[in-house]
């Protein structure tokens, strides 16, 4: 990676992390939960000064020892920068929280929420993966000598060499992935609390959870679509990542968008660092995320566990097994 991409990640990492605070509901300040009109008081701006000039502080010193260092190591100062702006943010902002409620309404006259697509929309993709290996294995003289999976800046830097155990470890690894994002996907719509109050929050509320259920299936059909173009048009396969970083870009605007409606009424003790979410006494395992967009998981559900263990781990034993 050289200097001008570097810097241009830099740049994006900080313009996306300089207002993602803004993108939160108001009640809701680094992961706690405030006065809708707290982020306006002089302390709610100077928590928010000071979590900007950490942010951009750890970018420039990452742009002054890309110059020095390999540009891949310098980035990951901002990274570490990010977080510790946050931590940072989160525990003054503590010092500012607003009383519990201890009455949750639930909008009894919610319609049924059908799952976008249904059981089809789940499973077509591992369908399509299933094709696409009975497909190799008739064409595998066809096949490109290298299976390119993954990306850098300056193209494909990662292949997996022809062989039926290669293109079947490839295609093992897609189809973990695509059920992953599909789990994730039926998650948010089995395993999420459904308390919120009534009327437009809560409409809201249902709208972002098909927002990112949908967004979810786009990202486990693509990665069928992928496949299909490394093996049988690898000529094209150059537009896979460019792609991969529209569909982010996508997925970030459209939950900006269609940010949370209602949230949810956890202690802010259960949420460490204002990012993870523990709480052992929550059934729930998808919570939406109170800093960031979209869901993330209730690390004090055993069931959440077992999703990893049933699907990443075998995404990253197939992974070592393709280097």
């Amino acid at each position: 990676m050289t200097i001008l991409p570097a810097t241009a990640i830099l740049a994006a990492f900080g313009a996306a992390s300089h207002f993602l605070p803004l993108w939160m509901r108001p009640e809701l300040y680094f992961g706690v939960r405030v006065d809708p009109a707290f982020r306006d008081t002089e302390a709610g701006r100077l928590i928010l000064l000071r979590y900007r000039l950490i942010l951009w502080t750890s970018i420039a010193a990452a742009l002054a020892l890309a110059w020095k260092i390999r540009p891949e190591w310098a980035i990951l100062l901002p990274v570490a920068g990010f977080l510790y702006a946050v931590v940072n943010a989160h525990r003054r902002t503590l010092a500012h929280a607003a009383p519990p409620e201890t009455v949750v309404e639930v909008d009894l006259s919610a319609p049924v929420e059908k799952f976008p697509g249904g059981m089809l929309a789940m499973f077509l993709p591992i369908v399509l993966l299933s094709v696409l290996a009975l497909w190799a294995d008739r064409h595998f003289d066809q096949l490109p000598p290298r299976i390119p999976t993954h990306w850098g800046l300056h193209g494909a830097n990662r292949w997996v060499m022809r062989t039926h155990g290669g293109v079947a470890g490839y295609l093992g690894v897609c189809a973990l992935i695509s059920l992953f994002f599909s789990l994730f996907a039926w998650g948010i719509f089995q395993w999420s609390r459904r308390a919120s109050v009534g009327g437009p929050a809560s409409a809201a509320e249902r709208r972002f959870r098909r927002r990112n259920a949908q967004l979810l299936l786009f990202a486990a059909w693509f990665v069928p679509a992928q496949a299909w173009l490394m093996l049988a048009q690898p000529t094209r396969a150059g537009w896979a990542p460019v792609a991969a970083v529209t569909a982010i870009a996508i997925y970030l605007v459209v939950l900006v968008r269609y940010h949370q409606g209602a949230g949810d009424q956890a202690p802010d003790s259960c949420w460490k660092l204002g990012m993870i979410y523990y709480n052992p006494a929550d059934p729930s395992m998808f919570i939406p995320k109170r800093f960031g967009v979209g869901y993330t998981l209730n690390f004090g559900n055993r069931w959440t566990w077992l999703l990893f263990g049933g699907v990443l781990a075998p995404i990253v034993c197939l992974s070592v097994f393709l280097k």
